[in-house]
């Protein structure tokens, strides 16, 4: 067996989720197959992970599996190392993902340079994100043959072991191994491979997709677990003596920049969120920090003050024990701003967040790039192309640091910025010049705050003085910035925004020089700088390719080295691939004739492969000689194409025509002539039969020219035609906004041919005004593109005194249009069609309706483009004028069928109408995975833009249902029809459809076809017909109409079938093609509800069905097989059977279209829907809407003008902070919504018991009416009505978050309720989310910024205490051992409240009472922050079993959005969701069923029956969220998975006398046994009390495990002796110990519940140390 070059060794170790698409990634390689070995090794799972192996061992003969006893990670990849064979080596983690061109990329730059060691670039991914490593950010920005890492400290970073080739014999010679027993073991690793190498080489490709784990399974990924801290610890000092080891001093340089790293990375991971941490962990992480800088002297070090703000904060906090400070600022990127004198004159580094804690700041150094700052390039352009002189705009601004403007002249107030131009190469630099640009006067009037005010700058320089004096390499732009003299920062030019990314940048020569221009992996601005002529560069230089003689072979010559090595493609963008026939040492050869049959008129690159490694290699090539053409015989051509940066571009096509002239006259028309190619012969051209195409550069608008409206001539040899660019007096313009190209179709001797219009220098016309009459003002040119075409640009600007303006315009809206809302509305009705962009559908018809019918309703369409055409007098306006924002204000009815921009705020008596595109088959809305599994911010717009309908337009009960749910819709239903179906009745005559075809030209003796295929989300639409096949088998009998979707309407072209094909894409009516057609061919489109109004036959070609209906693509609603109303075909030789058996398929299929039509075309089949939807809004009163208008949107402007919304919350938080408290307690019980739960009852008790207090309810404004007509005293939630009682009270009571806005003081007490005890993960402790756009961090984030405003959490069990004071990051001083307060009525009640409850219900005595209360599923949402409820308890069988004997009572969690409709079940069943008081249903109740309820806990305080049922037990402990638990154990009941089992239970406990066993018992005594009715007595004692729990004090050493005389270790945490372990605010901190040291024990303490005789929290020492007293975790010490 030959030895492999590469060996890759996959450790795999319970990684069955993942380690199929690792292994997958890796067998699609595009590295050599039979060069590789893959060595899976299985390092003792215990999942299905070996199955897996085994599978791809059988599947692969590269691929060998491995088994073998667990040993952890680095003994697995020291096995591998001993098996493997190749020369090189990689190794991959189980989980994570290798693109195809890795191992190519890298083994090729092995073999180039001999490198011992090969890096690259790693990208970070998981269900949600695909983004740069931050990690290699700093270690791979650009490629080296040869480097080091003691000359580019830059791989300093490059700690990982997976990104990497290493030469086995490089590792074997130097005893290269992973340490075993240890985690972080890639960072020593990596550190002796870079040192003990003797050429390292790097590519700048991403080499590996490093995946973020979505749960605590990943070990190197938990960062909350110390063991992992330490282990990073150790892990750096092992690294740090490899170093020393190698001969490198403290001082040295190298040694400095890695402990720097250390310091900036590895400690900053663990540390940076500390304070999400429990007190446990933070107090020992602080330690081990502490410890680890004072061992590497970095305290008050240079390398100490180097650091960015935040961490210069950080480890100072750490430093002296400042655990508020941490707390403050985990989470934060940035800490605190820069805060100017007037007039900008002097600036400092100030910190709000940090409260007192002022000398932090004041010691922090901003002098060495410390501060974060934000910077973006707009623009990179050459301004004189022939000079080679070039500009960059772009913008650089540190980051909260308000730059003032100079009075006079150019630049800021004390600010200096400069801008050098470096080859990092060969480190050569030169000062280029930079200047800031003055930003524009609206913006930095309008939004005095914006990001990038005054800090817009431009850079120039001559690319040919830069040549001669930085040399070849590569060049960046380093950008420098300081302000005041002391606050600086530099980097490269960076981070271009998305519109540059996509701008071509043609490379510039010079002397033999070529100087590319592109963005680096992490988005730096480079200058690649090559020398054509060195024999030195190892890249191929291509030269001008040339034809053979007899025309059949196209060659690329390489002069510079021998490319026998390597082999040559042609490559199109859809794939196709034409490989070099012929080869030798100095050129490639391509067949003509292969390059013509497979790959004609398509855009070939060519790319050269290395034969040994499948690398795609860099090739220079000139690219002065751009654009050029090789004729070949019989009229083809080859183009040559030089605009793609990295490879040279050609096509085979028919030569293209030359412009000679090209004009346009006094009359707006368009004249041009364009020279035919010599192999034309005009004789032979039909020109009856020619078109021409104006197809625009983004293909949304063509325009087809015909030989008599736009005079096609031949003229010798030249081909001429005109095209009119506006109509109607000059009052319409007939060619929108576009850069048009030109094609060609003739008929010659019978054949279709294609022809480009090539530019031609002559025909160059600068932009010209167009004399125009109409509401525009209109330009043109006439230009070349990167291939030469001739380009016809015709450009629109806004124009007009309030709208020619970006700043204008920003006025109209910001501005204005608030105001304008105050208006009266009017009776204009607003038309909105398919984003703006359309004369069309739904909308179309009733603008027609109401012209003609409403003469009081004023219409105005919106469009991108004023000039698109509209029949009638409707006035047109274009999107963002001060028109638009206009009738957006005034309006009283929007018609629209796609939703209106999320900045239209809708007002009071404003009607909306939703039209919708069509009936559903696609998922959509919240159902589709865009919206489903969308960021938070994403649905809530796309939730606030639904919830403005106040009507939306339904074709049938099926979309109605289907709608709802997708919208999260629950407004008015129009069940008429859609509009623009009427004319599918209207004008289904014999007259009507023969004018159509008599206009489209089609034979009326001929049957028609209509072909609709949908579009592809995934990239548009492949042409899957063969037309020339379909020509000869139909055209006897058939023609076919092609209609693409209009995303894709103008891909495709048509011309080649004249008769048979006819192209009606651009037809303007639908409808009528609908009308004129036998039958229909479709595949998923919507248009086949439409069509089944006519009720003709339908053919479905769904060629691609596998992969459309497969849900994890977009999926579907229907049965797609099952309820299509015809026959579903795969291949073309189906559908021309199907077609010419059409009038079979209409019989076969005639009782399926009838139920497919009455099903989904159930409505409008009178064709006067038009009428029904148009009169039902017209005659729509303002009190039958349910609106929910944007509130305060003046107020919002005026607030984001000033930075002031949200001024409640900033009022009451500031309001907070200067009032003296007062014996007020706010109390809030689930966002404001409910009088009910643990405040309730703590406010009953308080109103009974505590008369001092004034006592208020926080509640929203929608949910005042229960406190009003109950006379409970309440505030607005957030409005400034009680704002000062909120301010001045001293203490909140909640059950629920409060908005991250509001921030107590310090003085308030919050008093956490908490609303259960938990079975599933809370907090912290979760590691899954399915909640959509939230991730493990996010969420973990979000808790713990509510949390950190928690003065104390009451725990209704010691089970509880313990998880919540964890969970949820508390310390031990603020856990509140009481029970909960509203179960005091358990245990509290009497018989006449269970009666009363009972009347008030409706619930006769005599009926036993069912209570169903089950949680919420985290997986079943309409969106991020709304839950549904699913009813899957079978309510229709309990009535069978139990009607007139039980009654159900239903309670949803508070969570869930949706209203339960049980009005089926009336009598038997009610749904309780709302009901104010849970715990009086559980007292009417006889028995529970619940799933995994906290609820469990609750009603076991009653000692009464529960059933679990839990028919989704499996996964909802294993993929939704996890118990605490063993719940099968543990649960007082029987758990049930059916509705059978169900009753079976009910039944036993209804008639066989059910008492309480063991099992209950012992659930109640661990769980319920503090509800005794005394938990809210508890509960507000200690809420008023300075202490929650008391310090027990110990002198019984012994018993304690400890002795008089102990050792204390190094790096102890003391404490003052008289801090106060009751009070979680109290510090005392005093040092940390240096050294162990014999300490004496005096005695201990420990905090302590009496009542409940529970002790919490660590347990602490006083011991005697020097004289002097200290407290002292019992932990650290040791005998």
């Amino acid at each position: 067996m030959n030895e492999p070059y590469l060996s890759v060794i996959v450790a795999c170790y319970n990684v069955q989720d993942y380690i199929e698409k690792c292994l997958s990634s890796i067998a699609n390689t595009n590295f050599p197959m039979e060069s590789l070995e893959v060595l899976m090794i299985d390092d003792g799972s215990t999942d299905n992970t070996s199955k897996i192996i085994d599978e791809f061992a059988n599947k692969y003969n590269s691929f060998r599996a491995l088994h073998k006893e667990n040993g952890g990670l680095s003994n697995t990849r020291n096995y591998g190392m001993k098996h493997a064979r190749g020369k090189y080596i990689a190794f991959v983690d189980g989980d994570d993902i290798v693109p195809a061109n890795a191992y190519p990329s890298m083994a090729f730059k092995a073999r180039q340079n001999d490198s011992d060691l090969v890096v690259g670039f790693v990208k970070r991914f998981d269900k949600d994100r695909y983004e740069n490593s931050y990690l290699h950010s700093f270690a791979v920005h650009d490629d080296y043959d040869n480097t080091h890492i003691t000359t580019n400290h830059d791989l300093i970073y490059d700690t990982t072991s997976w990104n990497k080739l290493y030469k086995r014999s490089f590792l074997l010679d130097n005893s290269i191994k992973f340490v075993e027993g240890i985690i972080y073991e890639d960072i020593p690793f990596s550190m002796e491979a870079h040192l003990k190498s003797h050429k390292t080489s790097v590519v700048e490709d991403d080499v590996y997709e490093w995946r973020w784990r979505e749960s605590a399974d990943s070990i190197t990924q938990t960062r909350s677990a110390l063991s992992n801290f330490e282990s990073r610890l150790s892990s750096l000092r092992r690294t740090l003596q490899i170093i020393l080891n190698n001969g490198f001093s403290e001082e040295d340089s190298f040694v400095q920049d890695f402990k720097y790293k250390a310091l900036f990375l590895d400690l900053f991971i663990f540390t940076q969120s500390l304070g999400d941490n429990s007190s446990d962990y933070i107090y020992q992480a602080q330690e081990m920090v502490y410890k680890f800088l004072r061992d590497w002297r970095l305290w008050d070090s240079e390398i100490f003050y180097r650091l960015p703000v935040k961490q210069q904060i950080l480890y100072s906090a750490i430093r002296y024990n400042d655990v508020d400070v941490i707390n403050d600022i985990s989470y934060k990127k940035q800490i605190g701003e820069f805060k100017h004198s007037i007039g900008g004159s002097n600036y400092r580094l100030i910190a709000p967040e940090l409260g007192d804690k002022k000398q932090l700041v004041d010691n922090v150094n901003l002098n060495d790039n410390n501060s974060r700052f934000n910077q973006k390039i707009r623009d990179v352009e050459f301004t004189n192309v022939d000079n080679g002189d070039i500009r960059i705009d772009g913008a650089f601004k540190i980051t909260k640091l308000h730059l003032v403007k100079q009075t006079f002249g150019d630049g800021n107030k004390n600010e200096s910025l400069q801008a050098s131009l470096i080859n990092v190469k060969n480190k050569k630099t030169v000062k280029v010049q930079i200047k800031r640009i003055e930003s524009p006067f609206v913006r930095r009037t309008l939004k005095p705050n914006a990001k990038y005010n005054n800090a817009d700058y431009e850079v120039k320089f001559n690319i040919k003085q830069a040549i001669d004096t930085l040399g070849v390499g590569t060049w960046k732009v380093q950008i420098k910035n300081t302000v005041d003299n002391h606050i600086m920062v530099n980097d490269f030019a960076t981070d271009p925004i998305e519109k540059l990314t996509q701008k071509t940048i043609l490379p510039f020569e010079y002397n033999g020089v070529k100087v590319i221009t592109r963005f680096n992996s992490v988005g730096s601005l480079v200058f690649e700088v090559i020398d054509l002529n060195s024999d030195s560069d190892r890249r191929p230089v291509v030269s001008y390719p040339v034809v053979s003689e007899d025309k059949q072979e196209l060659s690329f010559n390489v002069d510079n080295m021998d490319v026998s090595g390597y082999n040559a493609v042609l490559m199109a963008a859809n794939g196709t691939t034409i490989h070099s026939i012929d080869q030798n040492e100095n050129s490639f050869a391509f067949n003509v004739k292969e390059i013509n049959d497979k790959a004609r008129n398509q855009e070939l690159k060519l790319i050269i492969l290395d034969n040994f490694t499948h690398a795609e290699m860099n090739y220079s090539f000139s690219s002065n000689k751009i654009n050029q053409q090789i004729n070949l015989d019989d009229g083809d051509a080859i183009s040559l194409f030089y605009g793609d940066i990295k490879n040279m571009q050609l096509m085979i096509e028919e030569a293209p025509f030359v412009a000679k002239k090209v004009t346009v006259d006094a009359d707006n028309v368009l004249h041009v002539s364009a020279k035919m190619n010599k192999a034309v012969d005009p004789s032979s051209v039909l020109v009856s039969q020619a078109h021409v195409e104006l197809i625009s550069a983004d293909k949304a608008t063509r325009k087809v020219l015909d030989p008599v409206s736009n005079h096609f001539q031949i003229n010798g040899d030249s081909f001429d035609f005109d095209f009119a660019l506006t109509s109607d007096n000059n009052e319409q313009l007939d060619l929108l906004e576009g850069d048009y190209q030109f094609k060609i179709y003739l008929q010659v001797d019978g054949k279709a041919h294609t022809y480009r219009i090539k530019y031609a220098k002559k025909c160059r016309i600068k932009t010209t005004e167009l004399p125009f009459n109409g509401k525009s003002q209109i330009f043109y040119a006439v230009k070349k593109d990167k291939s030469m075409n001739l380009i016809f640009k015709v450009d629109q600007p806004f124009f007009g005194a309030m709208d020619s303006k970006k700043g204008l315009r920003a006025i109209s809206y910001s501005v204005l249009y608030p105001l304008m809302r105050l208006l009266p509305l009017r009776n204009v009705m607003v038309f909105d069609s398919y984003w703006s962009s359309k004369f069309d559908s739904n909308e179309k018809l009733m603008y027609q309706y109401v012209e003609e019918n409403h003469p009081e309703i004023k219409p105005v369409w919106i469009f991108n483009n004023i000039e698109t055409k509209i029949t009638g007098d409707g006035e047109k306006v274009r999107v963002n004028t001060f028109k638009y924002w206009y009738y957006l204000a005034v309006a009283r009815y929007i018609i629209q069928n796609t939703n209106m921009p999320n900045r239209y705020a809708k007002r009071k008596g404003q009607i909306e109408v939703e039209t919708l595109h069509g009936t559903f088959l696609k998922h959509m809305g919240f159902d589709e995975p865009h919206f489903k599994f969308g960021t938070n911010k994403l649905q809530n717009r796309f939730a606030m833009r639904n919830r403005r309908w106040d009507y939306l337009v339904v074709p049938s009960d099926y979309m109605e249902k289907t709608a709802k749910h997708a919208f999260n819709y629950s407004q008015k239903i129009i069940k008429s029809g859609f509009p623009r179906n009427d004319e599918l009745y209207t004008h289904n005559n014999t007259d009507y459809i023969n004018s159509i075809k008599n206009k489209l030209g089609i034979p009326l003796n001929k049957r028609v076809i209509l072909y609709a295929p949908t579009f592809r989300a995934d990239g548009g639409f492949d042409f899957k017909l063969d037309l020339d096949e379909l020509q000869e088998k139909l055209s006897d009998g058939y023609v076919l109409l092609v209609r693409l979707h209009y995303f894709v309407a103008h891909s495709n072209s048509f011309y080649n079938n004249p008769g048979f094909v006819y192209d009606v894409s651009d037809y303007d009516n639908i409808n009528d093609l609908y009308l004129i057609s036998d039958a229909m061919i479709t595949d998923y489109s919507s248009v086949m509800f439409d069509y089944a109004h006519l009720k003709r036959p339908m053919i479905f070609y769904a060629y691609d069905a596998d992969w459309y209906l497969d849900e994890a693509n977009r999926g579907v609603y229907l049965d797609y097989y099952k309820q299509m109303p015809g026959p579903i075909v795969k291949t073309e030789d189906e559908l021309i059977d199907r077609i010419r058996h059409i009038d079979a398929v209409a019989d076969n299929y005639a009782d399926q279209m009838e139920t497919f039509c009455d099903e989904f075309a159930q409505y409008g089949r009178n064709g006067d829907a038009t009428q029904q939807v148009v009169e039902t809004v017209l005659n729509t009163q303002r009190e039958d809407l349910d609106q929910e208008p944007a509130k305060s949107l003046l107020f919002k402007k005026i607030g984001h003008f000033w930075d002031t919304n949200f001024f409640q919350a900033k009022l009451l938080n500031e309001l907070s902070k200067r009032l003296v408290k007062k014996d007020i307690v706010i109390f809030d019980s689930f966002f404001g919504t409910q009088y009910s739960d643990n405040p309730k009852a703590i406010y009953e008790y308080m109103k009974a018991n505590y008369p001092g207090f004034k006592l208020y309810w926080n509640v929203n404004k929608e949910d005042r009416e229960f406190f009003e007509l109950n006379q409970i005293p309440y505030v607005n939630r957030f409005g400034f009505k009680g704002i000062l009682k909120q301010a001045r009270a001293k203490y909140w009571v909640t059950n629920s978050r409060r908005p991250f806005r509001w921030h107590p003081s310090k003085d308030t007490v919050v008093l956490q309720t908490w609303h259960g005890t938990p079975l599933k993960t809370i907090g912290a402790d979760v590691m899954k989310v399915t909640m959509p756009g939230v991730n493990v961090a996010k969420y973990h984030e979000e808790v713990f910024k509510d949390n950190r405003r928690w003065t104390r959490l009451i725990a209704p069990n010691m089970y509880s205490a313990e998880i919540m004071q964890r969970c949820f990051r508390m310390q031990a001083s603020q856990i509140q051992l009481d029970g909960y307060p509203r179960n005091d009525i358990l245990v509290n009640h009497t018989s006449n409240d269970i009666r009363e409850i009972k009347e008030d219900l409706g619930i006769e005595d005599n009926k036993k009472v069912i209570l169903y209360a089950p949680t919420w599923r985290d997986n079943e949402y309409i969106k991020n922050d709304e839950f549904t409820a699913k009813l899957h308890l079978d309510l229709q069988k309990l009535r069978e079993r139990y009607e007139g004997k039980a009654y159900v009572l239903v309670r949803t969690h508070y969570l869930i959005s949706n209203n339960l409709d049980l009005s089926d079940y009336e009598g038997f069943a009610l749904n309780v969701s709302n009901y104010p008081d849970i715990a009086e249903l559980y007292l009417i109740s006889d028995v529970l069923i619940t799933d995994y309820s906290s609820v469990m806990f609750d009603y076991a305080t009653l000692k009464r029956p529960m059933i679990f049922f839990t028919y989704d037990l499996e996964d909802y402990a294993n993929a939704i969220r996890g118990f605490y638990f063993d719940f099968i154990e543990e649960a007082p009941g029987p758990i049930v998975k059916t509705n059978d089992e169900v009753i079976e239970s009910l039944d036993d406990i209804f008639n066989n006398g059910w008492t309480p066993d063991d099992k209950y018992d012992a659930f109640y005594k661990k769980y319920s046994a503090w509800m005794d009715g005394n938990a809210s007595k508890r509960s507000v004692e200690k809420m008023l009390s300075d202490h929650s729990l008391e310090t027990f004090y110990s002198d019984d050493l012994s018993t304690q495990g400890l002795s008089d005389q102990m050792i204390a270790k190094d790096c102890a945490t003391l404490w003052a002796k008289d801090k106060d372990f009751a009070n979680y605010r109290d510090n005392h901190f005093v040092k940390y110990l240096d050294g162990d040291r014999e300490v004496r024990v005096i005695k201990t303490a420990q905090l302590c519940d009496r009542e409940f005789k529970e002790f919490l929290g660590a347990k602490y020492a006083l011991v005697s140390l020097d004289n002097h007293n200290y407290w002292i975790n019992t932990e650290e010490l040791s005998k």
